[in-house]
């Protein structure tokens, strides 16, 4: 009987001073692993109910809805959610104060977050004014501030910012359950990949050999090592300051058993390994595809990441088909789709294959 008392009363407490701010909200239940994309694809229709907080219920995510919303494919049901506090942002804060950019200034309606600081997007270069550049630190708390005006340039991938504010330095970012240390002036790192390297982090790949032909400073090797359950992830990087910062974030995560790594021409790098995940994360990958063929079996599954004008896709993918089945190799491409948009008229895709070898073998 005492037992049932105290019981009570902790049920009491956990109800008064936890559940007390819930609300019944319209919702939809995700399966865990599903998350990201589903997410993603409601945020683009505009139709999660954003002063709630998205939260987990055992292997699933429960997702508030606006009211007289439907998802198709999902059952609508009712569920608790607590509010969030929804930030103001440093545009809305300067759009209330009246502030308007000169042709010197201008005024972020948006930043890219990176560990303790943020880049501003900037085609022209411009900065924002004193006023505008103190409301941003007053909002985020940055440590510096970066310009991005250019795009990423090079097989190295180096990138164009701008330090604005603060000490350059080395800073940790935290992704889904990964750190990557690195200094935004020296590596690239686009926090708009965030999706796909979660769709990584999340796939099933137990006792799978990968390899990551353009691992960066790790952003997809990093995931697939630390979650996906891959029993060896090799990895191929040509820029030296990238590769000094992969063998650090390798070491970070505790995956120094699991992911090995070589400072390589990918073209050059594990040459009789057959993987049977193959990840190719660079814009110039159909120009590799024959390196990535030679490292493949039956059933190996290509990832690529391709840049395409608007309506060429169908021709990329002809071309890789038809680079294939001259060396010899057969492949299927059964899904295709977009990332984000990289400029006017040109978008990031990303392109599944799997690879079958011909009865002729390899070219």
């Amino acid at each position: 009987m005492e037992w049932q008392v105290i019981h009570a009363n902790f049920i009491d407490f956990i109800r008064i001073h936890f559940y007390q701010d819930m609300t019944e909200r319209p919702m939809i239940k995700v399966a865990k692993e599903d998350a990201n994309t589903v997410i993603s694809q409601l945020l683009r229709k505009n139709i999660i109910d954003k002063a709630y907080r998205i939260r987990r219920s055992g292997e699933h995510i429960l997702i508030p809805l606006k009211d007289n919303v439907s998802v198709n494919g999902f059952n609508q049901e009712i569920g608790s959610f607590s509010r969030r506090q929804i930030p103001v942002s440093p545009h809305s804060y300067l759009d209330r104060e009246r502030l308007s950019g000169s042709s010197r200034y201008f005024v972020p309606h948006k930043w890219i977050r990176l560990g303790d600081s943020i880049v501003l997007k900037s085609r022209e270069g411009k900065i924002p004014s004193k006023r505008a550049m103190k409301a941003i630190l007053d909002f985020t708390g940055a440590r510096a501030v970066y310009i991005d005006s250019s795009l990423t340039k090079g097989v190295e991938r180096k990138p164009g910012l701008r330090l604005i504010h603060g000490e350059p330095h080395e800073l940790v970012h935290r992704e889904n359950g990964v750190r990557y240390i690195f200094d935004p002036q020296k590596v690239m790192f686009s926090p708009g990949n965030v999706n796909v390297r979660g769709i990584l982090r999340n796939r099933d790949l137990k006792g799978k050999t990968v390899l990551d032909m353009f691992a960066g400073i790790g952003y997809f090797a990093i995931p697939c090592a630390k979650y996906s359950g891959a029993s060896a992830v090799y990895c191929s990087e040509i820029n030296p300051v990238s590769y000094s910062y992969l063998l650090r974030n390798i070491s970070l995560n505790g995956l120094d058993s699991n992911v090995k790594a070589v400072n390589s021409d990918c073209r050059n790098s594990w040459g009789s390994l057959e993987a049977d995940l193959i990840i190719m994360g660079h814009f110039s990958s159909p120009d590799f595809l024959s390196s990535a063929l030679l490292r493949s079996h039956e059933g190996t599954e290509i990832i690529m990441h391709v840049l395409a004008p608007t309506g060429e896709i169908g021709s990329v993918c002809g071309k890789l088909i038809e680079k294939a089945l001259n060396m010899g190799y057969l492949i299927d491409i059964p899904d295709s789709k977009i990332i984000k948009s990289y400029s006017p008229h040109n978008w990031h895709w990303q392109i599944t294959m799997v690879v079958f070898r011909s009865p002729q073998g390899k070219a």
